[in-house]
């Protein structure tokens, strides 16, 4: 799998900054469709959350990971695991 990566220097190399992630969606929307766009062909993109920056996400381009999205429809999320792990993020954000 191919990310490409928008935290640390990723927004360097792509000559933009933090505003990117934390500024209109619209913005960063358009360049997500750019990146996807990219003859590169990432399978989508790795980046730090907009309400909580300690913490990294990934968007996923549906086409071409197809595959991977199958493997994560399979899992029980409401299985004692998931509740377990939901339950200490609604502590820590109260």
């Amino acid at each position: 799998m191919s990310l490409v990566d928008v935290t640390g220097n990723g927004l360097t190399l792509l000559d933009a900054d933090a505003r990117l992630l934390t500024g209109n969606y619209d913005i960063s929307q358009k360049w997500s469709k750019a990146l996807q766009d990219h003859p590169s062909n990432p399978d989508g993109i790795y980046y730090r959350s907009r309400h909580d920056p300690s913490r990294f996400c990934l968007a996923l381009y549906q086409e071409r990971t197809h595959s991977i999205l199958q493997v994560i429809k399979t899992y029980d999320f409401m299985s004692d695991e998931y509740t377990k792990r939901l339950g200490v993020i609604f502590d820590e954000y109260e």
